[in-house]
């Protein structure tokens, strides 16, 4: 293979087994979260704090600082950081098909670290114990009043809201941008109609989702929604940025929320702040995944335009003589 063709055949091979690979994975995954989370007796793979939420949720006593709170906090920064990356580079020779996902990925992680915040928002709507608190309770009672008011999320809730007509308007505002930025990460190149079509469907899904399968509905959406699109891509669309992607980013996120889930109360808890493991993930693999793009690309540029410049040398010389 030669790697300073983005075009080469091979690539549509390797492409279309990593998207391949990416649903199975992302079905898999759905499917045990379907058939083990609901029982705990017969659960031979998740984390029983993981199961509780949804996510692997850690310091949730800390107004501001729960994993929400932070992948809110880390999606900002990132999506500050590569949409700067990304305007600067906008108009690059040869970078049109990586920019065309690179750019809506970016409203992606944005809309991603929004539903983030309004979870944390929610979560402290709820009244959750305060530090100061804890001095008459003690870590399990903490626990378990905490996983008691959370069990009470209802997404029907968080959808729709609750209360005053201003509570729910904006609920349903944040709804909308969380899955429009998300589904145009999925789809960047899908007409407006089938687009809107696709975030109405998502947004009425999720009204029977339960709260411990929140996580699994969005990422088993997205996931296949995105490999899909691009398997439907013609066939000279299926290069060195088509193969990539899955590789960096698609399959081995799907391993991230493998890990998180089973290993929450293990490590991911204290050692990666929860479910920022899999939030902070995504911008970097996305940056990785850029970087490598514009290497190659620059590489398959430069030596075009050597050979060009050799052509027209010879050519030179043919004349003269």
């Amino acid at each position: 293979m030669s790697y300073s063709d983005t075009n080469d055949p091979a690539f549509e091979s390797m492409g279309n087994a990593a998207h391949y690979t990416n649903i199975a994975s992302t079905l898999f995954f759905a499917y045990a979260v379907v058939s083990f989370v609901k029982d705990d007796a017969n659960d031979p793979l998740f984390d029983k704090s993981w199961k509780q939420d949804g996510f692997c949720v850690t310091h949730k006593e800390i107004p501001f600082w729960n994993s929400h709170d932070a992948c809110l906090y880390f999606d900002m920064m990132a999506a500050l950081l590569l949409g700067a990356l990304y305007w600067k580079q906008r108009n690059a020779l040869g970078m049109e098909r990586v920019n065309e996902i690179f750019g809506p990925s970016i409203l992606g992680i944005l809309a991603h670290g929004i539903g983030h915040g309004a979870v944390a928002h929610r979560m402290r709507e709820m009244g959750l114990p305060t530090l100061a608190e804890e001095d008459d309770l003690d870590k399990t009672t903490i626990d378990e009043n905490i996983n008691e008011r959370i069990m009470e999320i209802n997404m029907m809730d968080d959808i729709l809201g609750v209360g005053e007509v201003s509570e729910r308007g904006r609920n349903v505002f944040v709804m909308v941008c969380f899955w429009v930025g998300l589904m145009k990460a999925a789809l960047p190149n899908l007409r407006m109609a089938p687009f809107a079509a696709m975030v109405l469907a998502a947004m009425a899904g999720q009204q029977f989702v339960d709260r411990q399968f929140a996580f699994t509905y969005v990422q088993t959406i997205l996931l296949v929604a995105f490999s899909v699109n691009q398997l439907a891509r013609k066939k000279e669309e299926k290069d060195f940025v088509y193969a990539t992607h899955p590789m960096v980013v698609g399959v081995p996120v799907t391993f991230i929320g493998w890990i998180e889930s089973t290993q929450c109360s293990a490590f991911v808890k204290d050692s990666f702040y929860g479910h920022l493991i899999y939030d902070g993930f995504i911008p970097v693999a996305m940056l990785v995944w850029y970087v490598v793009c514009y290497l190659q690309i620059k590489e398959s540029r430069d030596n075009s335009f050597e050979s060009i410049a050799k052509t027209a040398d010879r050519k030179g010389k043919v004349k003269v003589s």
